[in-house]
């Protein structure tokens, strides 16, 4: 699960590094959350999808950052807003693999197992 300001220009870009990312990963065994939140209705995300990411892998806006607050993330960080869950929804890594090699290298170390253990 990643959380992504979509109302920040350079941070609707990270959308394609994800792109990317999950090319390297085996989508039918690991599923990807997009939660979104704004603060002008998604407008500027919206707009920038149609007419350059063409991001079609399903998202979700959390319209009063209810998942935020409620979890109590801190969102300053970038490196923070990425989180590797198993199926009982625990955390298993927080960080950003787009961000880091390091990171993605631990991410898909763990998703492998994941993937192997079913």
């Amino acid at each position: 699960m990643t959380i992504i300001d979509a109302s920040c220009g350079t941070c609707i870009e990270e959308f394609d590094k994800w792109k990317d990312f999950m090319k390297s990963t085996d989508t039918t065994l690991v599923g990807y959350v997009f939660l979104l939140y704004s603060n002008d209705d998604l407008m500027t995300f919206e707009s920038t999808n149609a007419n350059y990411l063409q991001f079609t892998y399903p998202y979700f806006n959390d319209k009063k950052n209810e998942v935020i607050t409620k979890n109590g993330f801190n969102l300053e960080q970038k490196n923070n807003n990425t989180f590797l869950l198993n199926k009982k929804n625990e955390i298993i890594l927080v960080g950003n693999p787009i961000y880091s090699n390091s990171v993605s290298k631990l991410y898909l170390k763990e998703i492998s197992k994941i993937s192997n253990a079913d």
